[in-house]
Order: C-alpha cells, then structure tokens, then sequence
C-alpha cells in the first residue's frame, strides 16, 4: 500500500519508514524540507486503490 503526501502542488511518495507515521508524524517528517507544512490545513483519506493520501493546504500568512 503506496502513502503519499501533497504539499499544495508539489506530490511526495513517502518512504517505508514514514508509512508507519500518523498525519503529526508526517507533518514533523516533512516540516525541515517544506517549513509551509507546520501551519498547513492537514487531511487524511484512503484512495480507491488503498493508497493513503495524506493532503497538506497552506495557510496564506504574512511577511514582516
């Protein structure tokens, strides 16, 4: 069974050490490449094929 996350456009297949991780896991695994995943909107569903999808939204933030 694939696990895969999506970080707006950008799609990762996850390793077969981070399949074992809950959405938290994921989130911390992901933070040090894509720093945008901490504030991120997080869901988490199965796909017809049994792939798990884990789906990150960015939250629009400020700069300054």
């Amino acid at each position: 069974m694939a696990h895969i996350a999506t970080i707006g456009a950008n799609k990762i297949q996850l390793q077969d050490d981070q399949m074992k991780l809950d959405m938290e896991g994921v989130k911390k695994a992901l933070s040090g490449a894509y720093p945008e995943i901490i504030n991120a909107t997080g869901r988490e569903r199965t796909l017809e094929d049994g792939t798990i999808l884990f789906e990150f939204l960015p939250q629009p933030g400020r700069k300054g």
